[in-house]
């Protein structure tokens, strides 16, 4: 018989054990609970358990196939302990998710503070109104994952125990050894249940266009563009108007928000430009 390359990739395929990475993907609706159990696996190795978040825009929960919440469901939370995390008026309040929305890189939290890469912030101010558990959970792993078309997502991995001590260190080396599979899995999920994408990602805008809707986000009207670029009045509308064109926006409001949604502005423009 002979052995080619492929037939030796297909033999380890069957062979080797998939990685959690790999087993926590989502292709189908079908995966959603069966990726949601095998972190849930992993997960309770480290005596740990996750709260996903799939959009801080709204803090819905994730469900599975069949409607229920996965949080509850497969990573072992009740209702009564989490309720509020899905409840907009009080998730937003959480000092913790705020944070999500400036962070770009995991962050530990535990019930004095949050401790990102570069600073320390005190929650004794946030205490008394921090209705998402209560009280912040000891010694937990905040991630935060950027999605495309500007939909920031999240994961929290905290102790099995909301308010457990001991085995401070668990939750940092479940999330460094998942990173991987937590951002697969919440990535796959949006992928197969977000509604149609109504932004044309092959958007590409003119370097004068993108000057012109980085200045409009900043509140400056057509003259003071005008001035600030050197051109005519006119010229200001007709490069507007050809991005709120290219970017299927009825008006340049809305064209900043598309833009920025697919990356084409910046929130340093101000500061690159002057």
């Amino acid at each position: 018989m002979v052995v080619n390359a492929e037939n030796i990739h297909r033999i380890s395929e069957r062979i080797a054990p998939r990685s959690l990475a790999h087993r926590a993907a989502i292709r189908s609706r079908g995966d959603i609970l069966d990726a949601a159990i095998a972190l849930a696996q992993e997960a309770q190795l480290y005596g740990v358990r996750l709260i996903v978040w799939p959009d801080l825009a709204t803090f819905e929960p994730m469900l599975d196939a069949d409607g229920e919440p996965v949080n509850t469901r497969v990573f072992g939370w009740l209702e009564a302990e989490i309720a509020a995390c899905h409840q907009f008026e009080a998730a937003a309040q959480w000092p913790v998710l705020r944070m999500c929305r400036t962070e770009s890189e995991p962050f530990a939290v535990n019930r004095a503070d949050i401790r990102t890469v570069v600073r320390t912030v005190d929650l004794a101010d946030h205490l008394r109104h921090d209705t998402a558990f209560g009280t912040t959970p000891g010694d937990a792993v905040m991630l935060r994952m950027q999605l495309p078309f500007g939909q920031v997502a999240a994961a929290l991995v905290a102790h099995r125990e909301l308010h457990g001590s001991g085995m401070s260190a668990q939750p940092a080396r479940f999330v460094s050894g998942a990173v991987d599979a937590i951002r697969k899995f919440i990535a796959g999920y949006v992928n197969i249940t977000q509604e149609e994408r109504y932004l044309p990602p092959a958007t590409v805008l003119s370097q004068r266009e993108v000057e012109c809707l980085g200045w409009v986000a900043h509140g400056k009207i057509d003259y003071e563009i005008s001035v600030i670029l050197g051109c005519s009045h006119a010229s200001v509308r007709y490069h507007v108007t050809r991005a709120c064109a290219k970017l299927d926006a009825s008006n340049r409001a809305q064209a900043v928000f598309r833009a920025c949604q697919l990356g084409c502005l910046s929130p340093r423009f101000a500061a690159l430009h002057e």
